[in-house]
């Protein structure tokens, strides 16, 4: 419909609505008769389009079309003023759509905004703030309320702004209820230190929703679309029924304390379904998690309550560095991976899982525990150990795990037997020891992870007996005192890897490779004393693989004694002369070379052979 033109409108006061120039077609300014303006076109190109500031009276603004103010003028502000009602009025090209700054009791019903140069909808300060079926699109922000009392905004739709959908902040009383934010270039709803806040029904198409420094709040009901949930340093709140699909990042992160997540669900995210962080008293309840890598992943967290949680082929993987950051949790039996309950327990002693059904184990600040008889797996981890002291693993075979097969921190006396990964996490280890005294593992088998066994930091571990196949390293340990024997290492990159390693026997292992990489190893040494290594073999299936090493070190310091049997490639006809006292070959590529190397001292800064003598030398 094509109104009239009319000039930029300014109503400062009551007594200017009575003046022929406010395009007041009718009213007294009662609230049974207020003032209406309506049907009018203004051009802002010189002013702002409507202005009314400086009132307590009732009005109407209606059906009015305010455009062309550019990047100068706003299309229609409204300034110290209560009683009033939009509707049904559009703005277009201005630098503000609709400017709204310490109003009371005014509605804004029906509106339109569209290519704005900064907001769509602003309104700074009042209270008793109605926002009702409003539209802003190609604007900078769409919507955007900062310092309001009382906030309602609902059947609202931001899609397509430049930067957010939504920015509600520094608010109090706020309801938001059925709106719709797609395809805005940043976040579809930013939440920036409210209090008392409801957000129910909304649709997030494109981007998700942030939130911080929240305090009382609720959202629930929200379906995000290709967009996660992000909310820090929030207290006293649910996050309920909620579904998040395809999270460019996480589904939910959350850092705060009191807080209860029920009855979500996320699917498909890249990373972490739900990720809780530095908090404190969270509560899950009912969440259903698929089709990520991960499922809950809790990080310096305290205080978890879990009831009823499913998911599927994930789990929850837990992280920090105190023992209050795993052992202060309640991890019901009802919580389930694939149908299979999440065993935790927590400050226990003389604990037995023995033939149990588990999808995963978690144990932290334990005496005396024991696991044995164990299928686990597809989940996240298959067992977590935290703070234990001594602790036994048996006969428990984990597959499929999306992290790493089998972790140990901050642990004492350690035993892991006959125990099975098959098919870890790309960049997983089949088992993972961190800050672990006095451990044994003997007769594992890694088939298939990202790396096999690990022992970094630790001291006084012995590995024995395990075969590690298909991996990127085999056995990688550090800190001191190992003893590494009768291992089998087959298609890796580097059999063993030791840094810094103090008193450490390996002897009478097999490392088999079948890379034909460059930058291959049988045996690293990256820093160490007193190292024994004897009848090792190192058999290379890629025959005569320029660069491969048998044995590199690099910063060794103190004495190393070496005697062993390197296999690698074929036998040459002609030998090369002796080296010296001590070392015997018969061909320099050959399937028999023998080597002893005795009380090396001394600190070297670079043991790294050039690639012309390393690949033919022995350990």
């Amino acid at each position: 419909m094509q109104w009239e033109s009319h000039a930029p409108i300014l109503i400062d006061g009551n007594a200017a609505f009575t003046d022929p120039a406010s395009g007041v077609r009718s009213g007294r300014g009662t609230a049974n008769d207020p003032y209406v303006i309506e049907q009018w076109d203004v051009d802002a190109s010189s002013a702002t389009g409507v202005e009314i500031r400086n009132t307590d009276a009732y009005f109407i603004l209606r059906e009015v079309f305010v455009h062309d103010g550019g990047d100068s003028h706003v299309g229609v502000m409204l300034y110290n003023l209560q009683n009033g009602w939009v509707e049904s009025v559009s703005s277009n090209g201005n630098l503000i759509g609709f400017h709204v700054e310490l109003a009371a009791a005014t509605t804004l019903n029906a509106v339109n905004a569209w290519d704005n140069v900064v907001e769509g909808v602003k309104v700074l300060g009042g209270s008793d703030v109605v926002l009702t079926q409003i539209t802003a699109e190609r604007d900078f922000d769409g919507i955007f309320v900062d310092g309001v009392t009382r906030l309602d905004v609902t059947l609202s739709y931001a899609r397509d702004n430049r930067w957010r959908g939504f920015v509600l902040a520094y608010s109090s009383g706020v309801t938001a209820d059925m709106n719709n934010a797609t395809g805005n270039a940043g976040v579809g709803m930013f939440l920036w230190q409210n209090t008392d806040l409801a957000l129910t029904n909304t649709w997030l198409g494109g981007n998700g929703l942030s939130a911080a420094h929240l305090q009382s709040f609720t959202i629930a009901d929200t379906t995000v679309l290709q967009g996660g949930m992000e909310l820090f340093d929030v207290s006293q709140g649910v996050v309920r029924d909620n579904v998040i699909d395809r999270p460019g990042y996480m589904g939910i992160r959350l850092g705060g304390s009191n807080v209860t997540l029920a009855r979500n669900s996320v699917s498909r995210a890249p990373d972490a379904a739900i990720r809780i962080e530095g908090s404190a008293d969270i509560s899950l309840d009912a969440n259903r998690i698929f089709d990520t890598p991960l499922g809950l992943y809790a990080v310096g967290t305290r205080r978890l309550t879990m009831t009823g949680n499913r998911f599927n082929g994930t789990g929850v993987y837990l992280s920090g560095d105190t023992i209050d950051d795993f052992a202060s949790h309640a991890i019901a039996t009802d919580n389930l991976v694939d149908g299979l309950p999440i065993r935790y327990v927590a400050r226990c002693a003389d604990v037995t899982l023995d033939g149990v059904a588990a999808g995963q184990v978690i144990a932290a600040d334990c005496d005396r525990l024991r696991l044995a008889n164990l299928s686990l797996g597809p989940t996240e981890r298959g067992v977590q150990l935290f703070f234990v002291r001594t602790a036994e693993v048996s006969n428990v075979s984990v597959r499929d795990t999306r992290q790493d097969g089998i972790v140990v921190q901050d642990a004492q006396d350690v035993r892991i037997a006959d125990v099975s990964v098959v098919r870890a996490g790309p960049y997983a280890w089949g088992v993972l020891a961190v800050s672990v005294a006095r451990m044994t593992i003997e007769r594992a088998t890694i088939d298939g992870a990202g790396y096999g066994l690990s022992a970094a930091p630790a001291s006084v571990v012995t590995i024995r007996d395990s075969v590690v196949d298909g991996v990127e390293i085999g056995i990688l340990v550090s800190g001191g005192d190992f003893v590494l024997e009768r291992n089998r290492i087959a298609d890796s990159l580097h059999g063993f890897r030791l840094d810094v390693a103090q008193r450490a026997t390996i002897r009478d292992n097999v490392i088999e490779r079948s890379s034909s990489s460059p930058d291959t190893s049988g045996i690293e040494l990256l820093g160490g004393t007193d190292i024994v290594l004897t009848g090792n073999r190192v058999a290379d299936a890629d025959t005569g693989t320029a660069g491969t090493t048998a044995t590199r070190m690099e910063g060794m310091c103190g004495p190393i004694t070496a005697a062993g049997t390197i296999a690698k490639g074929p036998p040459r006809t002609t030998a090369p002369p002796a080296t010296g006292s001590g070392t015997s070959r018969t061909s320099s590529t050959g399937t028999a070379r023998t080597a002893t190397r005795s009380s090396r001292s001394g600190c070297r800064t670079n043991c790294r052979w050039p690639p012309s003598v390393r690949s033919r030398r022995n350990p």
